[in-house]
């Protein structure tokens, strides 16, 4: 079942006008994981060391929670793109946009660094198989 949020249909002008915001969330993810991904490996190497040596939690409890932080902010992050009606596409980076081309269900498909909503995919195509809004590539079955 499809949230309301995820529900709701853009045209590529509605999409575009929340890139403002869309971009400053996405930076913020982009920040984030880049510090998750940088205190990983310590914290996996303080966890290891911790087990070896029997140690308390220490600097391995403030690597945790700086994790969960992080995790948290996350989950607020997603939480803002539903409420503006998108989906982030983490492996990708990538925000899509349920809408309407050519009378078939697509996304709309922003990723970091676009000036613009420019591409869109089939609806239940992987973000990956984005093609340029305009062509008919999107849209492989012909028109409708």
């Amino acid at each position: 079942m499809i949230s309301k949020q995820i529900a709701r249909r853009f045209d590529r002008e509605g999409a575009e006008a929340t890139l403002p915001l869309v971009r400053r969330i996405v930076a913020d993810i982009e920040r984030d994981n880049d510090h998750l991904q940088a205190i990983l490996p310590e914290l996996r190497t303080l966890r290891m060391q911790a087990r070896r040596r029997g140690e308390g939690p220490g600097e391995l409890e403030a690597l945790r929670e700086q994790v969960a932080d992080i995790t948290t902010r996350f989950e607020g992050y997603l939480a803002e793109l539903a409420r503006i009606g998108c989906v982030y596409r983490g492996v990708t980076g990538h925000v899509d946009f349920r809408g309407e081309h050519e009378g078939r269900p697509v996304f709309f498909c922003w990723a970091p660094g676009e000036d613009e909503v420019s591409h869109l995919h089939l609806l239940g195509s992987d973000c990956r198989l984005r093609e340029p809004i305009g062509l008919d590539a999107a849209l492989p079955f012909g028109r409708p």
